[in-house]
């Protein structure tokens, strides 16, 4: 006799349950009779239609594959994810543990996230269990949300060893993938990923003045101050003492083109991550910032050469290339651009302080509105009343006479000056009582109106 061995998947652990013999590593089950001849024969020939169970077998696939992923093992996780998926292609466990899998394999070369993204939507729509539904697509939102982030990482610490034009065209293309894939994931499953458009921007921004800082600015001076020069860009160095000139940077023309190149790309990426995230007026500041700050050091910057000179020249270190005229103005327009879009933030963000305290502070708003409401009642009263309306009127009128008569001596000839002064004088005489009795009155409705405008700024700037 021998021992029993499952005719499906070579097993030998097989254990009888209830009225049947179950192989405990695929799921087959045997009836006594044919378990009988498995011990006899070592081959069962079956008659009829046998019901093939691969619930164990799946489940122990799973179980591997959960396992492996939580091990930090992608690979073999995918592995056995593939394995139920060969089994049972619409098992949704299997194919979110493939996505996760396979999205995590990503590296620079080989961008597997798209994969993962179609993985995701294949379990959202096999799963059948409503409220496992629910769950599955906020977990597959976090997950896509942590995927494209840690690619966009990649390319930002490639981008900042290396701050070419191509890995600043990597990382546009990686942010613009990012965003359609979320997209994508949208519209499968209706659910947002955790916020990551305002991380993804921040990582870029500082990507990409990391990059400036440390690499593209060091490489055209060295670390050093560019060597001065006067109006007529002159070196103001003093070939007497040669050895001076190893404290300045001598960038020369090749290093001017390629700092352009590389700022060029550089600015592109702060400005992608402003069109990224636009509802982050606190980031989006730091970036306005960012690109005024750039832009005005690569408009004055200029590359160095150095003339020996002969027997009638001098040697000397001069300015070699700078940016023309045009080039400059167009700078200075990116300048002005951003700084007016700055100045539109930093409104916002103040608004939005205003708007917070005083949705905070509900009653101290209303009980500042209404006593302006108040003051304004009682200046308005006082300011109507019959003896202040008399003086006003006549004040105002006086200022029309003389306004009248100060044009008559600017265009009178010399002979008329005398008689128009004489007018002027007799007019700003009998108008002085009036004057000095409004001065008076409104030196006495004067701290309400202080009061009213008081308030009225702290409606408009509570904080302080």
């Amino acid at each position: 006799m021998r021992a029993m061995q499952c005719e499906l998947c070579g097993g030998t652990d097989i254990v009888k349950e209830d009225d049947f013999f179950v192989c405990q590593s695929c799921g087959m089950k045997y009836t006594p009779e044919n378990a009988k001849k498995m011990m006899i024969d070592g081959v069962v020939n079956i008659q009829g239609t046998v019901k093939l169970d691969n619930t164990k077998l799946i489940d122990n696939y799973l179980s591997i594959s959960r396992n492996a992923y939580d091990s930090g093992n992608s690979k073999e996780a995918e592995e056995y994810a593939n394995k139920v998926l060969e089994i049972d292609p619409t098992n949704y466990k299997a194919l979110y543990l493939k996505g996760v899998a396979a999205g995590w394999q990503t590296s620079g070369m080989n961008n597997r996230i798209p994969e993962a993204v179609d993985c995701f939507a294949l379990a959202i729509e096999n799963c059948a269990d409503e409220q496992k539904l629910e769950d599955l697509k906020e977990t597959v939102a976090n997950d896509v949300s942590k995927l494209t982030l840690a690619m966009m990482r990649l390319r930002c610490e490639i981008y900042k060893k290396l701050p070419s034009e191509e890995n600043a065209i990597s990382l546009f293309a990686e942010a613009k993938n990012s965003l359609d894939l979320v997209l994508k994931l949208i519209a499968s499953c209706g659910f947002k990923p955790k916020e990551f458009r305002g991380e993804a921007a921040t990582m870029m921004n500082n990507a990409a003045v990391d990059a400036f800082d440390g690499v593209i600015w060091k490489d055209y001076t060295n670390g050093k101050p560019l060597i001065l020069t006067n109006k007529f860009g002159v070196s103001k160095y003093k070939l007497a003492q040669p050895n001076d000139v190893s404290r300045y940077a001598t960038p020369s023309k090749y290093d001017f083109d390629k700092l352009l190149a590389r700022t060029d790309a550089c600015i592109k990426i702060i400005e992608a991550a402003i069109s990224i995230d636009p509802n982050d007026d606190e980031e989006d500041l730091t970036r306005y910032k960012n690109l005024i700050s750039i832009t005005e050091k690569i408009r004055d910057t200029y590359s160095v050469t150095y003339n020996p000179g002969d027997l009638y020249v001098s040697a000397k270190w001069f300015k070699e290339y700078e940016l023309t005229d045009k080039a400059k103005e167009a700078r200075d327009n990116q300048i002005k651009n951003w700084k007016s879009k700055k100045e539109e933030t930093e409104r916002r963000i103040h608004q939005k302080k205003v708007d917070d305290y005083w949705g905070a502070h509900e009653e101290e708003r209303k009980d500042i509105e209404e006593r302006i409401k108040s003051l304004e009642k009682e200046v308005s009263d006082f300011t109507s009343s019959a003896d202040y309306k008399e003086c006003n009127e006549a004040v105002c009128n006086f200022i029309l006479e003389e306004a009248d008569l100060l044009k008559k001596l600017d265009q009178c000839g010399f002979f008329a000056k005398g008689k128009i002064k004489a007018q002027i004088k007799e007019a700003r005489s009998k108008a002085k009582p009036t004057m000095d009795k409004l001065t008076a009155l409104d030196k006495r409705i004067e701290p309400k109106r202080a009061e009213i405008k008081g308030l009225k700024e702290k409606l408009a700037n509570p904080i302080q």
